[in-house]
């Protein structure tokens, strides 16, 4: 038993517990904290008991090991050790020995099964409180409460003596000013601290009148208090003033007592002397204080009052009357919970003793501050925002100050604030965040109660042409009176939000595939129903729309719905646009859902050692991927992947034509980065499957500049640390765009990490080595030697050769050394070549 083990007290125990006496009183047991010096368990469970039996509540603690022992001496607070005499290795005269090297004085009783008077003896004589035999346990109570009392008057007598050398030591050295005269008041003795009050050595005032201290105005004092003292009197703490040596007047409270013989006779005064004028003027400014607060309370904006322990109130401020409409006489003496604050916002009472104003203020005595619900006379309800603090005497909470104000109109408007963050600015729609979550609490509520849900994609036909022809701000108009004919055909129950760029989501709750269907139905024919009139010319409105429902899915994840209508949408598009397409989970969730977003392109970050491995597996997933699209035909099924393919390129041609309208140099850098990061990953053994996502990748790599300032971008000098901060959020940033489209979310982690170090020190995440994404790892390299080989407007490009010597010395430190030891063989001049051919074309091709 060389571990520790207790037993401790059951939860909610305090330092003592109730138990009932005959007459079903309750009574208070004290907890008795104890350390047992133990090597059998039972025998201190027994002990335990005798002690209870005894009258206490045990928490106790046994070991066996003396190392323990001394841990637990410094660690735990207890009442009193209980040591067997014999241990393992080591005795209780050891344990005395520890105890009196400790800093504690803790009774320490022997309780053994023999002990002879010799042993006995020594244990008393090393300091043991008590000795008691295992076969008398009936001692034990007895022996344990006298060890307790002992210790207790112990630590009064040391008080006691504390106290007593505190008080000699005040006296000797206080800063007060004692004084001693004869009874007819000449000054006999003069402390440091009287010399320190008035300004007179002890060399000077010796001798003197006690009246030469006095004030012109107070002549007659002194001869007044020394007649009270003869005649047996003496002052306490007399309020008066008395003048320096310099002249000034001081502010003092004088105790003055007479000084008697054997017989009783006074035979001279003892004065202390102490300067009040730092109180005097606090107690000056307190009242002027508080004749300030009664003016604030009165002109205050906030509703303001007090409530005793209690909580009755004791002063309420004008503001707070007006806006509960109560006055003063209504309230005063009258408890604030059962007028104005006796229940929540639905009108359930609730007691005072749950009221959380009285829990949080007057039982525990903590500040409170909190949003809460008040009630006025003519029975309507109203926010508030309140701070209480409670108010204490004597470490006891006597009563509270609230402080409150209505917030209605502040409510009001931050309601306002989140409905415009759940929107889309441009078409007042649910935005992209909010309409997702909208539809995770159908899936669960449809789940939950077992009913039908349904989902439509819609997506407006030929916008790019319709931006590219009529230019963006008709774009945005056609999308503003698409999202308006939709509402308009929405059921009031169904939901609608802007998915992204041209494309809506509807959420259909209580709708199967088939009703989905026709209401889908419904919702194109009438906005087919009328072309759009803009200045730019009149512009024809079509939807293609993707049908997937919850059916027999079963636990289904809002993604994987979304993806489903999002195949049905595309196929609608390839099969001519402005028609609705159904999804089903056979045909499109097995088929190219599964494929592209529950495969997710796993091992994108696998060392290269694992790439031939993970060829395999992507042959077979792509095999699996068709072989399992039945019902649909293969060649159906082709179709709706290079539709999907379509759709993710022209995304990403989207993406670049922003960064490209931002910032030409970034274009022509992504395009490098791309061209670099492919030749790379080919001499590197890098599957051809997976370079249509690495190039992406790389060439998408600092889409998150649009993000960062101009000012920033174009800076013609280096950058500031807090610019440097800014320009360090692009990855995040990119990170961010490009999960918002299905098709690009293999590339998003390379992305977001090709600013990591392989030694660890990069960002955002600080990953290291194999923890970064093997793509992040390639374009990295082929990032930097662009950008080491590219001119800036603060400095010239140092070359090819310069670059690829920086490069080789931050192998294994920025970058990843197998993939150094590639670059190292590639020819300088391959790389030179590269570089002039990659500009020839502007257009995104992989």
């Amino acid at each position: 038993m060389s571990i520790l083990s207790s037993v401790a007290m059951k939860p909610g125990s305090n330092s003592a517990s109730d138990e009932k006496s005959p007459n079903g009183l309750s009574m208070s047991l004290p907890l008795l904290r104890a350390l047992m010096l133990e090597d059998d368990p039972r025998d201190a469970r027994l002990t335990a008991s005798v002690l209870e039996r005894g009258g206490y509540k045990v928490q106790f603690e046994v070991t066996d090991d003396l190392d323990i022992f001394r841990d637990r001496l410094e660690q735990a607070e207890y009442d009193v050790i209980l040591a067997d005499f014999n241990l393992r290795n080591w005795s209780a005269l050891d344990a005395l020995e520890v105890l009196k090297h400790s800093d504690k004085d803790i009774p320490l009783i022997v309780v053994t099964g023999v002990l002879g008077d010799e042993a006995a003896a020594e244990c008393i004589k090393q300091g043991a409180a008590d000795f008691v035999l295992k076969d008398r346990p009936a001692r034990l109570p007895t022996a344990v409460s006298r060890a307790l009392e002992e210790r207790r008057l112990r630590d009064e007598n040391k008080r006691a003596l504390e106290a007593h050398l505190r008080l000699a030591t005040i006296v000797e050295s206080s800063g007060e000013g004692i004084v001693g005269t004869t009874s007819e008041g000449f000054i006999t003795s003069w402390n440091k601290g009287a010399e320190t009050l008035f300004g007179y050595s002890a060399k000077e005032i010796l001798g003197q009148s006690i009246s030469s201290l006095d004030p012109a105005e107070r002549a007659e004092e002194a001869q007044q208090i020394l007649a009270s003292l003869r005649r047996g009197g003496s002052i306490e703490q007399l309020e008066t003033v008395r003048v320096r040596k310099d002249g000034s007047p001081v502010d003092v409270s004088l105790s003055v007592f007479p000084l008697l013989d054997s017989r009783g006779e006074v035979t001279g005064v003892a004065t202390i002397a102490r300067d009040i004028t730092e109180r005097k003027r606090a107690e000056e400014k307190a009242q002027s204080t508080a004749r300030q607060i009664k003016s604030i309370l009165e002109a205050a904006g906030e509703g303001i009052y007090g409530v005793n322990g209690e909580g009755i109130l004791t002063f309420v401020n004008p503001t707070a009357r007006r806006v509960l409409g109560y006055a003063a006489e209504e309230l005063i003496g009258r408890s604030a919970h059962a007028i104005f604050h006796h229940s929540p916002p639905d009108g359930t009472p609730y007691p005072v003793d749950d009221c959380p104003q009285v829990r949080s203020i007057l039982q525990t005595g903590l500040p409170l501050r909190c949003e809460d619900w008040y009630w006025r006379k003519d029975g309507s309800g109203f926010p508030v925002q309140l701070s209480a603090m409670p108010m204490k005497e004597s470490e006891e909470v006597v009563g509270a100050v609230v402080t409150f104000s209505d917030i209605t109109e502040r409510k009001r408007a931050e309601e306002e604030l989140r409905d415009q963050a759940s929107r889309d600015p441009l078409t007042n729609l649910w935005n992209h965040r909010t309409i997702l979550a909208i539809l995770d609490k159908e899936i669960a509520r449809a789940s939950r109660i077992h009913t039908p849900l349904a989902i439509a994609m819609l997506d407006v036909d030929r916008f790019k042409t319709i931006n590219d022809t009529y230019g963006h701000l008709a774009g945005d108009a056609v999308l503003g009176e698409a999202s308006r004919r939709l509402r308009a055909t929405m059921r009031t129950y169904d939901s609608l939000g802007r998915y992204g760029g041209d494309e809506f989501m509807a959420v259909f709750p209580g709708c199967d595939s088939a009703i989905a269907a026709r209401l889908a139905e419904t919702i194109r024919t009438r906005i087919d129903d009328k072309a759009i009139e803009t200045p730019e010319g009149i512009i024809p409105l079509t939807l293609s729309v993707g049908v997937a429902a919850l059916g027999d899915l079963g636990e289904v994840k809002s993604e994987t719905l979304v993806c489903i209508a999002d195949a049905a949408l595309y196929r609608a598009k390839t099969a001519g646009r402005n028609r609705v397409a159904l999804a089903t989970a056979e045909d499109i969730e097995k088929g190219v859902s599964k494929r592209f977003l529950e495969g997710d392109l796993p091992g994108l970050d696998a060392p290269l050692t694992e790439l031939a491995a993970l060829q395999t597996q992507r042959d077979r997933l792509s095999a699996a991927s068709f072989e399992t699209s039945a019902p649909h035909p293969a060649a159906e099924q082709a179709v709706a992947l290079g539709n999907l393919e379509a759709t993710c390129l022209a995304a990403m041609e989207a993406l670049v034509t922003a960064l490209d309208a931002r910032d030409h140099e970034t274009f022509g850098h992504s395009h490098r980065v791309r061209a670099y990061a492919r030749l790379l990953a080919q001499m590197a053994g890098y599957p051809a499957e997976l370079l249509p996502w690495l190039e992406r990748g790389a060439f998408l790599h600092d889409i998150g500049k649009i993000a960062v300032s101009d000012a920033i971008l174009r800076k013609p000098a280096k950058l500031t640390p807090e610019e440097w901060v800014e320009v360090r959020k692009h990855p995040e940033t990119a990170h961010g765009i490009l999960r918002s489209f299905p098709f690009l979310r293999p590339a998003c982690d390379m992305v977001r990490h090709h600013h990591e170090r392989f030694d660890g020190k990069g960002y955002p995440a600080g990953l290291k080595g194999a923890q970064i994404p093997l793509g992040a790892r390639l374009f990295a390299l082929a990032d930097t030697l662009d950008a080491m080989t590219s001119d800036r407007a603060y400095r010239k490009a140092p070359g090819f050769a310069a670059a690829r010597n920086e490069i080789l010395q931050m192998s294994a430190k920025q970058f990843d050394p197998q993939l150094v030891d590639v670059f190292r063989r590639i020819p300088i001049d391959t790389w030179m070549q590269l570089r002039a051919k990659s500009g020839e074309n502007s257009t995104l091709v992989t």
